[in-house]
């Protein structure tokens, strides 16, 4: 998970770059992290099986989006989907913004150049929005934002600490299928 106080830093940032748009795309997803943690913790998972549960952890984004939400108190179709403009904004986000950091990310695009500088001001114009709006609806719902302690959203020491539990009964889903080290990737290459 991307750190609050450097998450903080990135979205304050009032750059236009192909660094700064990645480096912002990973922040949100790092906040939407932060909020299946939160939520995490209000179901009563003990601090450290709650971060080891978000390493362990995958779905894809509109997926996530909607267990982060729901785990932390929101119905996500009847009250974020229906505030303001959200549901357009996420779907721009995830139809557009994500497409681009998936090019990026995967080689099929190379740097976005400063000469597409309308282009990169475009997605991270679009990426603030995005998470700004998220924030937005949930300090006017829950008067906490993402940046906030799961304390302060009403979190008690947690009693669960079974990854077990954690998956099959609060997340729904199985973990990541194998989770491997760098000590067996090396073990396996050293065996070649």
């Amino acid at each position: 998970m991307v750190a609050l106080k450097q998450c903080q830093k990135i979205l304050n940032k009032n750059e236009i770059s192909d660094e700064y748009f990645l480096e912002l795309h990973f922040c949100i997803e790092g906040c939407i992290k932060r909020l299946l943690f939160i939520g995490l913790r209000l179901n009563g998972v003990e601090y450290k099986t709650a971060r080891e549960s978000i390493d362990k952890y995958y779905k894809p984004f509109p997926s996530m989006l909607e267990v982060a939400f729901s785990l932390a108190g929101f119905d996500y179709k009847k009250d974020l989907c229906k505030y303001k403009n959200y549901k357009e904004i996420e779907e721009f986000f995830l139809g557009f913004s994500t497409k681009y950091r998936n090019y990026r990310v995967h080689g099929v695009m190379d740097k976005i150049s400063s000469k597409n500088n309308e282009l990169l001001k475009t997605l991270i114009t679009l990426d603030k929005l995005f998470i700004k709006t998220i924030n937005d609806f949930i300090a006017e719902e829950k008067g906490v934002t993402i940046f906030d302690k799961p304390r302060k959203w009403g979190a008690k020491k947690g009693t669960i600490n079974n990854f077990k539990e954690v998956f099959d009964n609060i997340l729904k889903t199985k973990s990541k299928n194998q989770q491997y080290s760098k000590d067996d990737v090396d073990n396996f290459l050293n065996s070649l």
